[in-house]
């Protein structure tokens, strides 16, 4: 097993590891438990936390308080969630969704599946 100490070899490093703990890696642990304990999810449980995640990306963007490096590795990850994004739109199970969301103004599309 690999120590995370053996990476560790400042202390901006132990100060970039905290920022990324708290202030960003808890949106994406509470998205992958979100799925994990559903077992399939729908695109109406997809889409507000592709949200989440899309509003911490870009809050801590542009925080100055944080390293240009971590700023910019935050800018790839909203790069990728963007092309996802991108992905949904062009999906028509996404355009029938919103349809039904729409309608009701809640998100009652149980009959459109991911696994």
């Amino acid at each position: 097993m690999i120590s995370v100490k053996s990476y560790i070899s400042t202390l901006s490093d132990c100060i970039y590891l905290y920022i990324l703990a708290e202030y960003i890696l808890p949106v994406f642990k509470a998205t992958m438990l979100l799925f994990s304990k559903k077992g399939t999810s729908n695109l109406c449980d997809i889409l507000p936390a592709m949200e989440s995640i899309e509003d911490t990306l870009s809050s801590n963007i542009k925080n100055i308080k944080f390293h240009p490096s971590i700023r910019a590795a935050l800018q790839l990850a909203q790069k990728t969630l963007n092309h996802y994004y991108t992905k949904t739109d062009l999906s028509m199970a996404y355009h029938i969704a919103m349809h039904e969301w729409s309608k009701s103004n809640s998100c009652s599309c149980a009959h459109i599946r991911y696994v």
